[in-house]
């Protein structure tokens, strides 16, 4: 792998520290460019990357951060979440779409030859018919988008203006349709209503959990954070992408009852209760089909008991960060 430096936005959320820490791990010089100050999330490694404070919505401020480090490549995280853009849908035009022009922008005009965009499944909108419950046929990219809310329409514009500005100014760019990630730091960050990560952090730290599974399995496609970091680095670091869009998934279906009993195996001792519910399952649950990720990225899920295993590993590293953190926002 050829040594590169590498700007991550949004590098001090969720996603984008795993993908920071990823990058320093496999010894890249890394610019992290966040509109956060909140370094937490960097655990040990905080000192070996330049951080610069800065907004996406700044087209002089991303163009600055590249021009003055040097920059080769970008992974772009961010990004307003669903809860915000609905709130405030200008916010999110700006934020979200008018970021994206910003930073194919300064690429172009500062020699950056590769671009790497987090999207999410939210392009594709709701899945219905066979891809939905109960028959979840697998996803691929060619299927056609349908969005409901104006989270999904940011995504769905982020990719179109990626690909397009990519072509017209010899950027190879490509978008990453991430399935539901779950991972440390989003009960801190976002106070996030997501039961997986709920479910392993209560019994890692031996709090009993119990809760509703919708439609009695809740069954979708989750994927790891750590495991969304590697999609990124090798999006961002193969030599040659074959296409601009990329299903990122484990491409099994799994539940709150399947990740339970993944728990169990790393840690035998924790009361979880998993009670079916007639709630109806979330129209956005899928299945992907992940070929093109394996054949162009080597991309491959690590399975739920393993994963449940790195999250334990990651809560140790990043615990007391958090911790205080949370302390901090009481």
């Amino acid at each position: 792998m050829t040594e590169m430096r590498i700007m991550v936005t949004g590098g001090l959320g969720v996603n984008g520290a795993f993908v920071t820490r990823l990058l320093v791990q496999k010894g890249m010089d890394v610019v992290v460019f966040d509109a956060s100050g909140d370094r937490s999330l960097l655990g040990g490694d905080v000192d070996r990357i330049v951080v610069e404070a800065g907004d996406v919505r700044d087209p002089d401020s991303v163009r600055g951060a590249m021009s003055a480090h040097d920059v080769d490549r970008v992974i772009h995280l961010a990004a307003l979440l669903t809860p915000a853009a609905q709130a405030d849908p200008l916010l999110a035009l700006d934020v979200n779409v008018m970021g994206m022009r910003n930073v194919m922008v300064a690429a172009e005009q500062e020699g950056v030859d590769r671009v790497v965009f987090a999207s999410s499944k939210a392009a594709y909108g709701p899945l219905l018919c066979s891809h939905g419950a109960p028959q979840y046929t697998p996803v691929t990219e060619e299927h056609p988008s349908k969005p409901r809310n104006f989270y999904d329409y940011t995504k769905i514009m982020c990719e179109g203006i990626g690909s397009t500005l990519g072509q017209q100014n010899g950027i190879a760019f490509a978008a990453l349709r991430f399935a539901t990630i779950y991972g440390p730091g989003r009960m801190v960050r976002h106070q996030s209503r997501l039961l997986h990560s709920r479910l392993i952090e209560s019994a890692l730290a031996g709090i009993p959990f119990a809760a509703d599974a919708p439609g009695g399995g809740d069954l979708d496609d989750l994927i790891y954070v750590g495991d969304a970091a590697d999609a990124l680095v090798a999006a961002v670091t193969t030599d040659r992408l074959r296409h601009d869009v990329y299903n990122i998934g484990s491409g099994q279906l799994n539940s709150l009852v399947t990740l339970a009993e993944a728990v169990r195996q790393v840690c035998p001792s924790a009361s979880l209760e998993i009670n079916p519910s007639t709630s109806e399952t979330t129209a956005y649950a899928s299945r992907f089909d992940c070929t093109r990720a394996k054949e162009d990225l080597g991309f491959v899920a690590t399975d739920l008991a393993e994963s449940v295993r790195h999250y334990r590993d990651a809560l140790q590293v990043l615990g007391p960060t958090l911790q205080a953190t949370a302390e901090s926002q009481r």
